[in-house]
């Protein structure tokens, strides 16, 4: 087999060629270059340059067009969705986020968060407050405020078009480990490693309610839909879903989790939760306290390190350290493998309209498939672009 520079220097001598050709049949010429052009293209594309380090984090744009993407200990970038080239390639931070309009992204560094224009990489704000290092940093569903998660035991709330302090959310004893704005953002859950989530409101800062009951580190926690729910992951073994209004557990999704679980996520309808523990994906009735889970998902040989639904509900994708995603039919568990990573795949998101799927791993690359499992992988590594022949 060639090696890729053979391969580009023989079409650059082919090319050299053509143009010898130009004067005597310019259209031949034309037609020829242009073909031995994107030839190049694709040859260059089935050989990746990889980056510095694992890629921690791979997220869509709203409109699906960008990826945002960060590697450990290497500065966050902006990506074309289709074609893989790099639009920003340095932003500051890690743990990426782009706001639901996509002109925004934020991102965190060390104590303080950096709200930043995703068109140019201009610092919009930056927001100073907390004493220790932060967890996470999101926005709001309609862009308005956004909420950031700390080590040093508080979540606060910023404007987000000026970067102000709004809120403090104060109570819990430990780190808070994960934060999330309900749908019309009145409201905001925390988790923290002090065993509790706490539902608090935005505009006041007051707590609602202490949801108390695991035993270990709540590692995540996510409202419902509707807002009445929340559901909690834990490393005791458990997720949990709770009445808000009441602070009680409604019930403990325990059967079966042998190990801690890793994530947890409400249908986009509220009727089913997925929840990720050990080498698999469980799919549960989000109403019922008495019944297993409705299905198992099984096929990876590793850690399942996150799950998530598809917009529409219809699929559900999972992220392992056997270097897989897998997509899940969340009707009939049928399961497709996602294969190409070299090392773990931390995180697995789908684009909004379902069609995408972007992966972060530990090899080194983002890549972005279809959904379905067709046609091959679009590799991000390094600002460039790799792949056979992209996604179709």
């Amino acid at each position: 087999m060639l090696a890729r520079g053979e391969i580009d220097s023989a079409i650059r001598l082919a090319l050299r060629g053509v143009r010898i050709d130009l004067a005597w049949n310019p259209t031949r010429a034309s037609r020829a270059a242009s073909v031995l052009t994107a030839t190049i293209d694709q040859a260059a594309l089935r050989f990746p340059i990889v980056h510095d380090a694992e890629v921690t984090s791979a997220a869509f744009s709203p409109d699906g067009s960008r990826i945002v993407t960060h590697a450990v200990d290497q500065p966050v970038q902006v990506w074309d969705a289709a074609t893989g080239r790099t639009r920003i390639a340095s932003l500051p931070g890690s743990a990426p986020s782009f706001g639901p309009d996509g002109t925004h992204i934020v991102t965190i560094s060390g104590r303080t968060a950096q709200i930043l224009h995703a068109a140019t990489g201009a610092e919009s704000a930056t927001l100073r407050g907390h004493s220790d290092t932060l967890k996470t940093a999101v926005f709001s569903r309609d862009g308005s405020f956004i909420v950031t998660a700390s080590r040093d035991g508080t979540a606060r709330i910023w404007h987000a078009g000026t970067g102000a302090p709004v809120q403090v959310l104060r109570g819990h004893d430990k780190a808070v480990s994960d934060a999330e704005f309900n749908h019309d953002g009145t409201r905001v859950v925390t988790a923290s490693e002090d065993g509790t989530a706490r539902v608090w409101n935005t505009r006041t800062g007051a707590e609602i309610a202490i949801l108390r009951g695991h035993r270990d580190v709540v590692l995540s926690a996510a409202f419902s839909p509707d807002g009445a729910h929340v559901a909690t992951a834990s490393q005791d073994y458990s997720a949990r879903i709770w009445d808000i209004a009441t602070a009680e557990e409604i019930t403990a999704l325990r059967r079966d989790h042998a190990d801690p679980v890793q994530s947890v996520a409400f249908s986009p309808d509220g009727a089913l939760i997925v929840t990720a523990t050990g080498t698999t994906a469980r799919v549960w009735d989000a109403v019922s306290d008495l019944s297993p889970p409705i299905k198992v998902l099984r096929g990876h040989q590793g850690t399942v390190r996150s799950a998530a639904f598809s917009p529409d509900g219809r699929y559900i994708v999972t992220a392992s350290d056997d270097k897989t995603a897998r997509v899940w039919s969340a009707a009939d568990s049928e399961g497709t493998a996602l294969t190409g990573h070299s090392g773990a795949v931390w995180s697995a998101a789908f684009s909004s309209d379902g069609s995408r799927i972007v992966t972060a791993s530990e090899d080194k690359t983002a890549r972005v498939w279809n959904a379905d499992g067709t046609g091959e992988p679009l590799v991000h590594c390094a600002g460039e672009y790799r792949s056979r022949s992209g996604p179709r």
